[in-house]
């Protein structure tokens, strides 16, 4: 890439976390059989702001103002709404109705615990610990001083926030657990 000269005209986004992990993963949002609630496990308590994005409907307009209208060589960490876990499921339970479990939709449990209900083989565990764990202890871009946020490049208006979000999603597929 530097051969061709690429790097001097590239720029990168780097995409937060998926607003709808929660139909991929089942430790994102499940529903607890004894409060008739709907929680998360996770390691932490979820207090921490993390770069939440709806990609669908976030990344274009993101990577259009990029590409238009910053310099080459920019970063941009691609995120809709920089939130907690228990404020996007305040939102969350409010739009849809629902109640939450657990400690305001959180469940926190330890490293051992939550690796063991990861699903895949042993490489994608460990990958995903370390994953939350690094977030947890340097920040989601690792405290780069150089990340462009949306509001850097004047395209906080062009994104979604989580209560669009979550009255936008189609949720049956959640409701439909037991």
């Amino acid at each position: 890439m530097v051969s061709a000269g690429l790097s001097q005209k590239s720029s990168f986004i780097h995409i937060g976390v998926y607003t709808d992990n929660w139909r991929r993963s089942s430790l994102e949002l499940m529903k607890d059989p004894e409060s008739d609630g709907y929680y998360r496990v996770q390691l932490s308590d979820g207090r921490e702001k993390l770069p939440l994005i709806w990609t669908r409907r976030d990344t274009g307009p993101l990577v259009k103002k990029l590409v238009e209208d910053v310099q080459p060589g920019a970063r941009l960490l691609g995120v809709s709404k920089n939130a907690s876990y228990r404020e996007y499921f305040s939102t969350w339970a409010r739009v849809v109705g629902k109640k939450l479990a657990g400690d305001q939709g959180i469940r926190q449990i330890p490293p051992e615990e939550y690796v063991e209900r990861v699903r895949g083989d042993s490489d994608h565990k460990k990958h995903i610990l370390e994953t939350w764990e690094f977030a947890n202890e340097f920040g989601y871009d690792g405290g780069d001083p150089e990340m462009l946020h949306p509001k850097d490049i004047g395209a906080e208006d062009l994104l979604t926030t989580i209560e669009e979000y979550v009255q936008r999603e189609d949720w049956s597929g959640l409701f439909k657990q037991k």
